[in-house]
């Protein structure tokens, strides 16, 4: 997963605070306003055009939201790929997980929606899902999902041991007796940054 943050006040705050009043900040730099919008009330100010205002700043080694925003903020540091300069996850921040986008809102998570095209660029990399099967006491079946260049690369990440491949994958679970011979492809969406 990708966390995205508006950067303004991180790269303009001493600029900003030269300005007399907050209106004339906003013109100037239009992502505070925008900051201003959703770092307290969160998806409940989003417009689909504020994204332009958010860059990636980091990848977190995880599938689920919760575990994001604990990871961003205590920790584990090794769960974190810091792709920019980054604050602690916080309101107004977004998570995004291939072409699916939640902020950070006072109380949980809003799935929310973007403007096409404004920073979002596909990175020539695709988040596979495949259908696995794969035996341990009384569960079997399941999904794994890899985010690769190919849909070969993607199997090769799979057949690798999960726990230590490079790539995400929502399957790192001990124990598991995996047979990806038969994994059947089951989709593949598009990652963008």
């Amino acid at each position: 997963m990708k966390l995205l943050q508006n950067g303004v006040l991180r790269k303009c705050i001493h600029e900003i605070n030269r300005i007399k009043s907050t209106e004339e900040a906003e013109k100037q730099y239009p992502a505070l306003a925008v900051h201003r919008a959703v770092s307290f009330s969160g998806a409940k100010n989003w417009k689909p055009e504020y994204i332009q205002f958010y860059e990636v700043v980091a990848e977190v080694r995880t599938a689920d939201l919760e575990q994001l925003f604990e990871i961003c903020n205590i920790g584990p540091e090794n769960k974190i790929e810091r792709l920019a300069r980054m604050h602690s996850a916080s309101v107004g921040d977004i998570v995004q997980d291939g072409r699916i986008f939640h902020m950070i809102d006072p109380h949980g998570f809003t799935k929310i929606e973007i403007a096409e095209g404004f920073g979002m660029k596909p990175t020539g990399r695709k988040l596979y899902s495949f259908d696995v099967d794969y035996s341990y006491t009384q569960y079997s079946g399941g999904t794994c999902t890899v985010e690769a260049s190919s849909e070969d690369e993607a199997r090769d990440y799979m057949s690798a041991d999960c726990t230590e491949a490079e790539p995400r994958t929502d399957h790192q679970v001990d124990n598991f007796e995996y047979d990806y011979g038969n994994a059947r492809l089951l989709d593949a969406v598009e990652v963008f940054v």
